[in-house]
């Protein structure tokens, strides 16, 4: 599943001529760049200093934070082969090779890091749930170990989930008449067994999207809210045992607290930018003759650009939602400036020998 779906791309090859003429490539591919305008803005620069805060601050480098972190370095990979593949685009329906080039980073490398991005939200989900909900801990070293484990398993899934996308893809060509001009365009291959192109057209995509995006919404949505009510009975339950809280009950609460925030705004914001462009995924898989209609492509079109957004806000929200992120930023800069902008120079200590030696 192609879950940044490219607007200018149809798919299925079962579409109507009218649907591949340049006019109508121009019209989305302008869309596209306009949209990749406003990500290269809005979404390089947060996901950038997200990713720069995420992995430079020691507030942030703790226990379950590295799912986020690994969060924010997939979500800027996003952006990234988001934009590479919107400059390729230009180029794509006038050559060949630029058309092969399209198809690697729109239907796959954006694909797989969509897919990851997703599955890391879950991850990170069922984690906090085992540990606030059920209290399952797990000591320092092994929880690292098993945290690498989580993120290697899903990036393999990814890579192997999206393999369907680049064995199912081809390069049609249409001639303009009028200007006796080749246009290139993404098309599925055409396969002579039933069994063949029933699953490459329809049982991989769909399977991709259940588990790259509709299992992720479905947990996220139904984890977080226990996550919160377990989260505020513990805190109650600690407030009545311990009136004095010591020190190290405290540390723990407010490390609880602040990872709660950013794993609700995360999990808020992917839910609400990826659910209606799932919906309208699934249902153009089923009946693919509604891609056909111009609004139903308009919709389409808005909603894939607004899931987008859920790969470069992040940064915005977390500095809106938490305080504690926001000083993790603050001195992050300042190690920064201080380190690379001015950095020490070292001092060099000179033995000074007796007299009488």
């Amino acid at each position: 599943m192609n879950s940044s779906s490219d607007p200018s791309s149809s798919p299925t090859d079962n579409y109507p001529a009218s649907d591949k003429t340049p006019t109508e490539l121009s019209q989305f591919a302008t869309i596209a760049f306009k949209t990749g305008l406003v990500l290269l803005a809005f979404g390089l620069v947060g996901d950038g200093l997200n990713v720069f805060v995420m992995w430079t601050s020691k507030r942030l480098s703790k226990g379950s934070f590295t799912y986020l972190r690994c969060l924010a370095l997939v979500d800027f990979l996003v952006i990234v082969t988001y934009i590479l593949n919107n400059v390729g685009k230009t180029f794509a329906t006038r050559s060949y090779w630029f058309s092969y080039y399209k198809i690697f980073m729109n239907y796959y490398l954006l694909a797989v890091f969509s897919c990851v991005s997703n599955l890391l939200i879950l991850a990170v989900t069922i984690d906090r749930y085992l540990y606030v909900c059920w209290e399952v801990k797990v000591q320092k070293h092994l929880s690292k170990i098993i945290t690498n484990v989580v993120i290697g398993i899903i990036l393999a899934l990814s890579i192997v989930l999206n393999l369907s996308n680049i064995l199912s893809s081809t390069i049609g060509q249409y001639v303009d008449v009028a200007t006796n001009t080749v246009y290139y365009y993404w098309k599925l291959k055409s396969f002579t067994s039933d069994s063949e192109k029933l699953f490459h057209h329809l049982v991989a995509p769909l399977l991709s999207l259940v588990i790259s995006c509709f299992i992720p919404l479905v947990g996220v949505s139904l984890l977080n809210p226990l996550i919160i009510r377990a989260h505020r009975k513990k805190l109650a339950s600690r407030r009545l045992l311990h009136s004095q809280s010591s020190s190290i009950i405290e540390a723990t609460e407010r490390e609880d607290r602040r990872l709660l925030i950013l794993l609700t705004t995360a999990s808020a914001v992917f839910v609400v930018l990826v659910t209606p462009f799932a919906c309208s995924y699934f249902i153009m898989r089923i009946k693919p003759d509604l891609y056909a209609d111009p609004l139903y492509r308009k919709v389409h079109t808005v909603l894939s650009n607004f899931q987008n957004l859920n790969y470069a806000v992040n940064f915005y929200l977390y500095s809106i939602a938490s305080s504690y992120f926001r000083k993790s930023f603050k001195d992050a800069f300042k190690m920064f400036f201080k380190n690379w902008v001015h950095p020490q120079t070292p001092v060099i200590q000179l033995a000074v020998l007796p007299a009488n030696s």
